[in-house]
């Protein structure tokens, strides 16, 4: 039995880890599962394709910061989840029972079902493998005397502008001939962020040579080509497939209760609606109707109030309420040292953007980094962890 097993090395369970190295849970056993052992933290990721970052400063390994919280690290995947019995089915197919229970899991990537995707892109989850992935094809092209390569990146949400912006800066950096396409099924640019930013990005993306394709839903993928819903049909020597948030598969099946699109309903403080001893952050989580976007900020501000709730459900005392922000503020990295940023629907530009991005990048890593540390002492190697 564990008093509190957390689930995924999630951008909240970094606060949950931090609060137990300054408040230890006394003679109580908590757990950490997770099938990886590094954290990345996914704002930095385009920098780390532009090459301006090390995928090393990007990621927190876990396995030092466990140890600093007392916390013991099971490296195995969760399989499934027994809400009444109050119990955990993990990979190595050991059941653990618990007290209190945390899911901090991320989420996957919208339309990895349809025809080809999985077969012919290269999706934007796991984080890891797919910079990892980048980097190798990046190297081969170098390596190279091949012709001309065409990219497509498909999702122009912040990420997929992100991606093709600064892939398309380090391929020009590096002398590889390249031309992106950037695919989307909207009318504008982050709609959400009002009428101001699009027309900007529009213009760069312009000056850039990135092709934009206006409401252009992609339906199919085939070798060397995309087909979208019209029918029509564009060739791609490689796809990369940033389309937003998909719920992670294995949680719909139980008494859970989710929302219309499968993640996981909490209340204000967390908790899981019909579940006073499950707590749920991040993106796998769903707070109101309509919730709000999926994005890493919420995980940051929902972190020392998932902590704060955990050791108050455990203590029995008083939690409190997480209040989602109304606007936060993006920051976009275009890649070469430019970046826009907007908030309130006014765009931020400026060569200072990038360097103040660079500086709140930089800043929460340090909080959390404990990468010089020696080996965790109290890991239980159930399983192999995988980076």
């Amino acid at each position: 039995m564990a008093d509190l097993v957390l689930v995924g090395g999630g951008h909240a369970h970094l606060f949950v880890l931090e609060a137990l190295s300054q408040r230890p849970l006394g003679a109580g056993r908590v757990l950490l599962v997770s099938d990886r052992r590094h954290s990345i933290y996914s704002g930095m990721v385009p920098g780390v394709l532009e090459g301006r970052y090390r995928l090393q400063e990007a990621e927190l390994d876990l396995a030092p910061l466990a140890q600093r919280a007392g916390v013991e690290v099971l490296w195995q995947s969760v399989r499934g989840l027994d809400p009444l019995g109050k119990t955990v089915l993990l990979s190595s197919g050991e059941r653990l029972a618990y007290q209190v229970l945390s899911l901090d899991i991320g989420s996957s990537v919208l339309g990895l079902d349809r025809p080809g995707v999985l077969q012919h892109a290269i999706p934007s989850r796991p984080i890891r493998a797919f910079v990892e992935t980048v980097e190798s094809q990046v190297q081969s092209w170098r390596d190279s005397e091949s012709k001309a390569v065409r990219i497509a990146v498909v999702g122009a949400g912040a990420a997929g502008l992100e991606v093709s912006t600064c892939l398309q800066w380090r391929l020009r950096s590096e002398g590889i001939a390249a031309e992106i396409h950037l695919f989307h099924s909207q009318e504008r640019l982050l709609p959400e962020r009002g009428p101001f930013l699009n027309p900007i990005l529009r213009r760069f993306l312009n000056r850039r040579g990135v092709v934009l394709h206006d409401k252009t839903p992609i339906q199919a993928l085939r070798p060397g080509f995309l087909l979208s819903e019209t029918g029509k049909s564009f060739a791609a020597d490689w796809t990369l497939w940033l389309t937003g948030a998909a719920p992670q598969p294995g949680f719909q099946s139980t008494s859970l209760v989710t929302d219309s699109q499968g993640f996981l309903q909490i209340r204000n403080t967390l908790q899981l609606r019909g579940h006073e001893d499950l707590f749920a952050a991040g993106d796998c989580a769903s707070l109101g109707n309509p919730p709000p976007a999926k994005a890493g900020v919420y995980a940051v501000r929902q972190g020392p109030i998932l902590a704060h709730n955990l050791l108050a459900k455990l203590q029995g005392k008083t939690l409190k309420k997480y209040r989602p922000q109304s606007d936060f503020l993006v920051l976009l990295n275009l890649g070469g040292g430019q970046a826009v940023g907007c908030k309130w629907g006014f765009p931020l530009l400026g060569g200072w953007v990038m360097p103040w991005k660079d500086r709140i990048d930089r800043r929460f890593m340090q909080r959390f980094r404990y990468m010089d540390s020696a080996p965790t002492q109290n890991e239980n190697s159930l399983g192999p962890a995988k980076n």
